[in-house]
């Protein structure tokens, strides 16, 4: 145990850390950056002092939990719903995990929800001895991370770790309570490395298949949706009309509102989506977009504003078109060229379907969830 605690010691030297990274790809041997090589002292630090703990399967919770005010169970929240694909996911491993609001209780939006217990249930659960990790999206769940020992942090917005959370963030890095972090973003992954020099593990956002899947039976030809993402939403939509009424293109415009299944229903009816989510933040822009990734899940060709996030799944050209935001005038001008050329639209509109059904669907997420939450070595 002191030789490795010398070694990594004498490593963390910046110079030495650069000659050693250089030897080893040289060689083609797997190399860990700083940040593996912190987790793996810890854990190697953790499994000497706790044998025990460490052979208990973990009970792995989930919370956005603030206060009894802001309880996490906050509706239509794209965060809520990335926990209980996660909690799912686990599940269905053999992992015992629950999301976690003040009171146990929820409300009724999503097609399938994932068993939740309260605070009150989780201190109980910590009383008792019980092994627990603990997983969290937002800084802010103060009453959730006050019970933790240590705080798997997946960041899903660094906009909010850029501002109103960064005080927090770097309280918690600093005590070390942080033992873990990953994104659902290659550009946030590139932020964290050059403003914290901390690399994040990239566990891409997905879309349950059981539920969101294309539809061409039910798919009206011409019929665009869109979501209101800003005050200026449906003032820009009017644009967009126009510029279709004016060409003579017979486009129909719907708003998709509502619970997660009416959302689905009216997605697969969709021939388009407009993506109108001009983002949280000029450069962060969103973490990445739920919706748009949904659409493209139902069928709809996208079309979208350029901005971080976006970029994560649509490849302009190729399974869809980004925009400068605002510009609906481009928008209009994609949505009317690929309503007289069918053609090329279906040919997106497979691109899309393809794409998101591989990259952006729960296959191959276990492993990464694994890894993430250091379940590598469980059996299962």
């Amino acid at each position: 145990m002191k030789i490795f605690k010398k070694f990594y010691h004498w490593l963390n030297h910046p110079y030495r850390f650069s000659v050693l990274k250089k030897f080893f790809i040289s060689r083609q041997i797997p190399f860990y950056t700083k940040y593996q090589i912190r987790r793996q002292f810890k854990q190697t630090s953790q499994t000497q002092i706790l044998p025990s703990a460490q052979k208990e399967k973990p009970i792995i919770l989930f919370s956005s939990c603030e206060d009894s005010f802001n309880t996490g169970d906050l509706k239509y929240n794209g965060g809520l719903k990335v926990y209980n694909l996660w909690v799912k996911t686990l599940r269905r491993q053999g992992y015992e995990a629950y999301i976690v609001t003040f009171d146990g209780s929820y409300q009724s939006w999503l097609v399938e929800h994932q068993p939740c217990i309260s605070l009150a249930k989780v201190k109980q659960l910590k009383e008792g001895g019980k092994f627990l990790k603990f997983v969290t999206g937002w800084l802010d769940s103060k009453a959730f991370i006050d019970l933790a020992d240590k705080i798997y942090f997946h960041d899903c917005e660094a906009t909010y770790t850029d501002t109103i959370h960064s005080s927090v963030f770097q309280k918690l890095i600093k005590s070390k309570k942080i033992c873990a972090i990953s994104t659902n973003s290659r550009f946030q992954q590139a932020w964290y490395a050059g403003k914290f020099n901390l690399f994040p593990e990239l566990i891409p956002d997905w879309s349950d298949e059981q539920y969101w899947f294309a539809d061409q039976k039910r798919r009206e030809s011409g019929l665009v949706g869109y979501m209101r993402e800003s005050e200026t939403s449906e003032l820009e939509i009017k644009q967009i009309a126009e510029h279709c009424r004016i060409t003579s293109v017979d486009a129909k415009f719907i708003e998709i509102k509502g619970d997660e299944k009416n959302i689905i229903e009216t997605m697969q009816k969709c021939d388009f989506y407009l993506g109108l989510n001009p983002g949280k933040h000029s450069l962060l822009g969103e973490g990445c977009p739920r919706s748009q990734q949904e659409a493209m899940h139902a069928g709809c060709v996208l079309i979208a504003y350029n901005v971080n996030g976006n970029r994560e799944y649509l490849i302009d050209g190729y399974n869809g078109f980004l925009v400068p935001r605002k510009k609906t005038s481009l928008l209009a001008a994609h949505l009317i060229n690929l309503m007289r050329n069918p053609e090329l639209k279906e040919k997106i509109r497979a691109r899309s379907i393809d794409l998101v059904s591989k990259a952006f669907s729960s296959y191959g997420k276990w492993p990464l969830l694994r890894e993430f939450l250091e379940l590598e070595n469980d059996k299962n």
